[in-house]
């Protein structure tokens, strides 16, 4: 049977320390303790000079970055968060709380006289999640997406949605089973095409199992805008404890 070799950090400790053993062994005034304490030290260093068996663990530290999500902070198209979609919308220190809703990815409840397509949006620059958004046409266009709600309470609802020349105006509104939150008069008209940003649009109740639902209305544009046209990003649920 064939023997098994010592490893080259080890036989080379073994000799330091009976070398050191040997050296001191003629001396009277070194204690047994002090010999072993030496021979340790210069084992411990040898140790550290070749390196261990396997490496150390790495550690990554823990962010404590967060944004309040009532400052409206926007979206920069990186996936920093959420857990969200893998987007930077804004941070909340429980991300628990915070429900993204693709519009892209979700299918309408309904909608009436609409033209409506999934858009890639990454020819135009950073910031949409995603790199795309739902686009839709068409005067008097009204769509609408049902929300999701895991716990009844309080919400805020954001929207991030897209400028651009030929964008009409929004009418939006926000339907629960206990209050209804319109808003008019969203203009989405911008010489350049670029994203809104997070825009709050109310704070509502909703109940689970109850009506949550977010519609949209484009009956009207700026006089400079070219057509009657919009573009959305996501809605952001932020659920307040």
């Amino acid at each position: 049977m064939k023997g098994k070799m010592m490893k080259p950090r080890v036989v080379v400790s073994m000799l330091m320390i009976m070398a050191l053993a040997t050296a001191c062994g003629g001396n009277t005034t070194i204690s047994q303790d002090e010999k072993l304490a030496a021979a340790q030290q210069t084992l411990d260093a040898l140790n550290a000079s070749v390196g261990g068996d396997s490496p150390a663990p790495t550690t990554i530290p823990q962010s404590n970055d967060n944004v309040d999500p009532s400052d409206g902070g926007t979206s920069s198209g990186s996936n920093d968060d959420l857990a969200t979609p893998t987007s930077a919308v804004s941070r909340s220190s429980d991300l628990n709380n915070i429900t993204i809703l693709e519009l892209d990815d979700n299918a309408m409840a309904w909608q009436t006289n609409c033209y409506y397509i999934r858009q890639e949006m990454g020819e135009f620059g950073d910031g949409w999640n995603e790199d795309d958004h739902w686009f839709g046409s068409e005067m008097s266009c009204e769509m609408a997406f049902d929300l999701p709600i895991a716990v009844s309470g309080n919400y805020d609802i954001y929207l991030a949605a897209t400028y651009a020349p030929d964008f009409g105006i929004l009418q939006i509104q926000v339907y629960s089973g206990i209050e209804t939150i319109g808003l008019s008069n969203i203009s989405l008209y911008d010489p350049q095409i670029m994203p809104t940003g997070e825009i709050f649009l109310a704070k509502i109740y909703f109940t689970v199992g109850g009506t949550a639902q977010f519609v949209v209305y484009l009956n009207d544009k700026a006089p400079e805008s070219t057509d009657y046209k919009f573009g959305l990003d996501y809605l952001k649920l932020v659920f307040i404890p």
